[in-house]
């Protein structure tokens, strides 16, 4: 998986977290999945 966000800072991050922990219950092992903040 892969958050992005325009820094790691968590203010950036933490929208990111529901879409990330949706994309753990469903992805395989060696599935590329990237989670992007809305404004990039």
């Amino acid at each position: 998986m892969v958050l992005v966000a325009p820094t790691n800072d968590i203010e950036d991050v933490k929208p990111l977290m529901p879409a990330a922990n949706e994309a753990l219950n469903k992805i395989s092992a060696g599935e590329i999945v990237y989670i992007k903040a809305p404004a990039i």
